[in-house]
């Protein structure tokens, strides 16, 4: 780079008038060398260097012509002029710059002659510091910095306006233009870049700043502007110079004010840049005030900074109950853990957090999280007790759907658990065969040991043996709870609805289809449960005579002996009957007989509760057979009187069977249901209707209806346990569920307002029993778009931004894996692969066991479909 500047300074004047008085300057010869010293430093390693330097009585116009001459010969790429002197004004309100030997109209520099001077020079880019006073009217006749006329920069900056003075200082023992332009240009600039370099921009600014705060500061509040101008195509930078260098301009204490200055910026940079990288590199375990294990960015120091920052917090989806409290080899990482200090290396994904974690878990634990991340048995996957232990059907349906290579022998060995080894006779005595309430277990329990007992048994023979030891059990099991509620003990551990209907899964599933399909012990007490799988059995003479069985033990139902209330072999089996309503049509006689109890009753509808309660059940199962239907309409369409309500059962019953009904019939319902909102609007049997209806009822309606419903109820009411309070003599029980059951199958078929869907999602999160909360997640699934149309990319996404929310996580992954359970076959295994594939490709430990628990939920679901 060729580098040439023209400096001239001059504090003594040839005219006696410039050089007395008020017009006396003191150190403008002293600020141009500091500029030359500034130049010769800064350029020190440029291809050609050239500075003509002239002060006080040689800086005359002679010398003025000579040097531009002489700079013009090298053809420059930088050209800079510095001025320092006295200005006057001219009539024409210009001004001209004095040169040393100044009078009158002689030796000055008018603009015309400074414009000739660039332009004889013609540099890729020219800058000029002018310092004087009025110095913004020597600048303003000047035509070379209002065009650039090829050139790469024209730039000018003025020490004042028009109009001002141009200030010295005895403090600093310089002007304040030139003072100000040497701090802006030395490396302990606050403008100063990385690489030793100041923007002309920057500068310019700089200067103008500090240059008019110190006039006003230390001049009695006198104004010194100085202007900036030209033109440029790019940026100009110039380098900075030592303040060794430069000599006094900058002051000992201004040089370390800024050096310390300088040196806190880089310790903060410094600072920085150690917390983000040690954000990004690392994290700590801790138990938060919840009680929840999470995972945090960073050390634990840094946590305060890290409330302030969104992200950053990971919910492990363990808590402290999962931990191994008594840990022999772990003691240090246990109590680091409870400290807060427990470090682990964000950069190995899938190894980071779960590798310090998992030897701190329980061994229950520690292998959920194993199969979900690695699909394989930890260390210690043995020693499980059956007898303290349930079964680990979830661990095993998981490890199979990861790892697909393992056959279902290959993975049970991996397991030691065993089914207590209960074996019964149907001719056995069994009052006092076992202690019931020791040796069964409660019925949430024992469903899941019914399906392992299915699951790993493969052999035909073997397969057979274990469903009727089963189908024994089960039979027993209800012996001895009947045997318990006579004597008044009610435990509500034992449900025997849900165990018959898991066995009915089972019975009906391709494993076990058929196994029993006779009745082996007709007079034991085990023949009810035999009676009721054979009525599940494809043989339809045989499934005939065992329902026309179960509807014989229905009849033995006396309303002379016991009134309302069904004795208790006629209540088991109209349970069992509507079990196996959910696998095959029942026979119309069956449907009939039943509805018959309310046909033949002076009340109707308000009969038994039991026998519309078992209609309204597999209502949705099947079509009703004339009769029935012709009852149930005839009292839909009846003249209603006061207080009574056997409408509006009659309304939910066929509207639970709307998809069985004909078009004419189903308009019928449409009709009453439009016709009587303002009247039963607020009773759930309408809400329940309305669930079942929606498909085909205009949208506006059934939107407009879920506004209302919204008006009076929201998920938390359906979630807190339900109010109870004495009216009269009624014992009143308030709970919103009914309407929230009744909400999630409408979701399941239209999408919702966001307000509506989001207390969906809270009232999903807690839903219970198990039948409520499928309901629920199912319609969470159709809310989300991702889930609707299959995109699993974004369920990855979606399931990153619930980082550190454990519970949403896995309210996504069960809602996506009942909503996968649902699809036919070939859809849902194409799904599945495709999550697997993500799942195998996924290396961040949270996204990965969320991919698994998907998967673990559509295979625990499709189990028994």
């Amino acid at each position: 780079m060729r580098v040439g500047a023209a400096i001239f300074g001059i504090s003594e004047y040839s005219d006696i008038n410039l050089n007395t008085g008020a017009n006396k300057l003191l150190y403008a010869s002293e600020d141009v060398l500091s500029f030359e010293r500034y130049v010769r430093a800064a350029w020190s390693t440029a291809t050609l260097l050239t500075i003509e330097c002239w002060t006080d009585h040689s800086a005359t116009s002679s010398e003025w012509s000579s040097s531009i001459e002489r700079l013009a010969a090298f053809k420059l790429d930088l050209f800079i002029v510095y001025l320092a002197g006295h200005a006057f004004r001219t009539e024409q309100d210009n001004a001209v710059f004095c040169l040393a030997d100044a009078h009158g109209n002689d030796g000055v520099l008018t603009s015309e002659e400074i414009d000739r001077a660039f332009e004889s020079i013609g540099a890729g880019t020219s800058v000029l510091f002018l310092d004087c006073c009025h110095a913004e009217a020597v600048v303003a006749g000047t035509r070379f910095f209002r065009v650039l006329d090829g050139s790469r920069a024209r730039l000018f900056l003025c020490s004042a306006r028009s109009e001002q003075r141009a200030w010295e200082d005895s403090t600093i023992q310089h002007g304040l233009f030139s003072n100000a332009v040497i701090r802006g240009l030395a490396d302990t600039s606050p403008l100063s870049s990385v690489d030793g370099y100041v923007d002309v921009d920057d500068l310019f600014i700089f200067v103008c700043e500090d240059v008019s705060k110190r006039a006003f500061a230390q001049k009695n509040q006198a104004r010194q502007e100085p202007v900036r101008g030209g033109m440029s195509t790019s940026r100009v930078r110039m380098p900075t110079a030592s303040v060794a260098e430069l000599g006094d301009q900058i002051s000992t204490y201004q040089a370390l004010a800024t050096t310390f200055r300088r040196w806190l910026t880089r310790a903060a940079v410094f600072l920085i840049a150690f917390i983000v990288i040690t954000d990004l590199s690392y994290q700590h375990l801790m138990i938060d005030s919840e009680g929840d294990i999470v995972a945090r960015s960073g050390l634990r120091i840094f946590d305060p900074l890290r409330r302030m920052l969104p992200g950053g917090i990971i919910d492990t989806g363990f808590d402290r109950s999962d931990l191994d409290q008594n840990p022999d080899a772990n003691t240090g990482a246990f109590s680091k853990l409870v400290n807060g200090s427990l470090l682990a290396n964000r950069l190995r994904y899938s190894t980071a957090w779960p590798t310090k974690l998992g030897p701190l878990l329980k061994t229950e634990a520690r292998q959920k999280l194993s199969i979900f991340l690695h699909a394989r048995l930890d260390d210690g996957a043995d020693g499980y007790n059956s007898a303290v232990h349930g079964p680990r059907i979830e661990e095993f349906l998981t490890l199979k759907t990861l790892d697909q290579t393992m056959d279902v022998d290959s993975v049970k060995k991996a397991f030691a658990y065993d089914l207590p080894n209960i074996d019964l006779g149907c001719w056995e005595n069994i009052v006092n065969k076992i202690d019931f309430t020791l040796s069964n277990p409660s019925t949430t329990r024992f469903l899941k040991e019914l399906d392992w007992h299915f699951l790993v048994t493969v052999d035909t023979d073997d397969r057979n043996k274990s469903f009727g030891k089963l189908l024994k059990i089960v039979a027993y099991r209800h012996v001895a709870d009947a045997r318990e509620r006579a004597s008044g003990i009610r435990n509500l551990k034992y449900d025997g609805v849900r165990e018959f209907a898991r066995l009915a899964d089972w019975a009906r599933s391709p494993r076990f289809r058929s196994v029993i399909s006779e009745i082996k012990h007709p007079n034991s007490w085990c023949a009810l449960s035999e009676v009721f799988v054979v009525a599940l059995t494809d043989d339809d003479k045989a499934a005939s005579n065992a329902e026309g069985i179960l509807l014989a033990q229905l009849e033995t139902y006396d309303k002379a002996e016991t009134g309302d209330v069904l004795n208790s072999g006629a209540a088991m089996a109209l349970s069992l009957l509507a079990i196996v309503a959910r696998h095959r049509y029942l026979e119309e006689r069956t449907v009939d007989r039943v509805s018959r109890f309310l046909r033949t009753d002076e009340r109707g509808l308000d009969g038994p509760p039991e026998f519309a309660e078992w209609l309204t059940a597999i209502a949705p199962l099947m079509p009703f057979p004339k009769d029935t239907r012709g009852f149930l309409l005839d009292t839909l369409s009846a003249p209603m009187e006061e207080h009574e309500f056997k409408q509006l059962t009659a309304f939910e019953i066929l509207a639970r069977n709307a998809q069985h009904l004909s078009e004419q019939d189903r308009a019928v319902v449409e009709r009453w249901a439009q016709q009587n909102r303002e009247k039963f609007g607020t009773f759930d049997s309408y809400v329940n209707g309305i669930a079942y209806l929606a498909a085909s009822l205009p949208d506006g309606f059934v939107h407009d209806y879920l506004s209302s419903v919204m008006a009076r109820t929201n998920s938390a009411r359906a979630i807190a346990p339900p109010r109870e309070s004495w009216r009269g003599d009624m014992l009143i029980s308030q709970s919103d569920v009914p309407e929230w059951l009744a909400i999630s199958r409408i979701a399941q078929g239209m999408l919702l307002q966001d307000h509506v869907a989001n207390e969906l999602v809270a009232f999903a999160s807690v839903a219970s029993p198990e039948e409520t909360r499928r309901e629920a997640l199912l319609a969470v699934a159709h809310q989300l778009k991702v889930i609707r149309t299959s995109d699993w990319q974004g369920l990855r996404r979606t399931l990153a931004r619930f980082a550190a929310d454990g519970q949403k996580r896995d309210l996504l992954a069960e809602a996506t894996g009942l909503h996968i359970c649902g699809e036919t076959t070939a859809e849902r295994e194409a799904h599945l692969n495709e999550i697997l594939r993500i799942w195998t490709m996924e290396r961040v430990p949270i996204l990965r066991i969320g991919l698994a628990k998907t998967l673990k939920h559509a295979a625990q679901c499709a189990l028994t479909r």
